[in-house]
């Protein structure tokens, strides 16, 4: 979610900065012309543009057009440029940055730091949010162990005498044997999550490892099987 957001956002700030350059274009100046610091023919004067001198203007409405004048945003009245011929091979004043080395204006700057520090701000919010998710799937885990693993007894133990099979912290109590005056209790195995069946006696053991193979009542020893998860 989080990516396709910072996709998106990325897609918009891109569209931006099309639009923002898509209503410029090249005219030639028929005269010399003024360039304004606003749109007022009274407003701080930032230099002239020599008669014969092309430059991008983006119209503003039907009186003025916006240029980039020394590395600075300018106005100019629409009226003294026209649509160079195509052939015409006019001289540029020094006052307009070379084709291919154009200046970015004041406004366009802020732009791209804005947008540079919008997609540095996603990458690290993504950032955190994928380290959040990712410790919250630990924690989860975590948990999950705990509550599998609390109070689980742990170890098998079986009776040699009556075959009787148990999950205990420790030995049983020996009293109630009925095939002997004593349970006589020896572990098999730690308990755990891999499977083992005797083929012998069709006992079934979730333990760690394979269980000991002593007295088992099919016949002496035990032989387990692994079996799959």
């Amino acid at each position: 979610m989080i990516k396709n957001i910072h996709l998106k956002i990325v897609l918009l700030l891109a569209c931006i900065l099309a639009v923002h350059g898509v209503y410029a274009k090249s005219f030639v100046a028929i005269e010399d012309v003024k360039v304004r610091a606003e749109k007022d023919s009274k407003s701080a004067l930032l230099g002239k543009l020599k008669k014969g001198t092309i430059i991008d203007v983006e119209p503003i409405d039907d009186t003025w057009g916006k240029v980039t004048y020394k590395g600075k945003t300018g106005y100019v009245t629409s009226e003294y440029f026209d649509e160079p011929p195509p052939s015409e091979n006019a001289t540029e004043s020094t006052a307009v940055p070379p084709a291919g080395k154009k200046e970015l204006s004041e406004n366009d700057k802020k732009l791209m730091m804005f947008i540079g520090g919008v997609i540095v701000f996603l990458i690290v919010i993504k950032r955190v949010l994928h380290y959040r998710s990712e410790m919250t799937d630990r924690r989860k885990k975590a948990a999950e162990y705990e509550k599998e693993t609390a109070y689980q007894p742990k170890f098998w133990y079986q009776c040699k005498h009556c075959w009787v099979t148990v999950r205990r912290e420790s030995a049983p109590n020996s009293e109630g044997c009925f095939n002997a005056p004593d349970h006589h209790w020896f572990e098999l195995a730690e308990y755990g999550k891999t499977r083992y069946l005797c083929k012998k006696c069709s006992t079934v053991l979730n333990v760690r490892s394979e269980p000991a193979t002593a007295d088992c009542k099919g016949g002496e020893l035990h032989f387990w099987e692994k079996l799959p998860a």
